[in-house]
């Protein structure tokens, strides 16, 4: 029942935006429905799509962090986690994440694209500092 309730506010969540991308509301259900259903995948990532729908993807961030910790060998939910904090400027989140899901799916047929985005931001780090 608390996962049907989880689902169903992140659904809220989305059309919230959908309608307008704005609204303050939106993100607050998103992370309700991440205290309801922490271990619902889908869930975690309706929070991305309703924090990127609103220009803040670092809101998504604890919710991921959250979901990772329960679920260290989840390599899709690293590569989502290394995306979102690459969004929101967290090189160094984002070097984790990708890390991660290297050392967890190395033949993933994300990898080489993870393998690149992961060079960039070295690159980046060494460069800036």
């Amino acid at each position: 029942a608390r996962i049907d309730l989880g689902k169903a506010d992140i659904n809220y969540a989305q059309a919230l935006v959908a309608n307008d991308p704005q609204a303050a509301s939106a993100i607050t259900t998103a992370l309700k429905a991440a205290k309801v259903s922490p271990d619902d995948l889908d869930v975690v990532l309706g929070i991305v799509t309703v924090a990127s729908t609103q220009n803040n993807p670092g809101a998504a961030l604890p919710a991921l962090a959250a979901y990772t910790s329960r679920h260290p060998k989840d390599a899709q939910a690293f590569a989502y986690w290394g995306q979102v904090a690459e969004q929101a400027g967290q090189r160094s989140t984002a070097i984790l994440a990708y890390q991660r899901f290297l050392e967890l799916a190395p033949n993933d047929t994300l990898a080489p694209d993870i393998k690149s985005r992961l060079e960039q931001l070295s690159k980046q780090a060494t460069t800036t500092g």
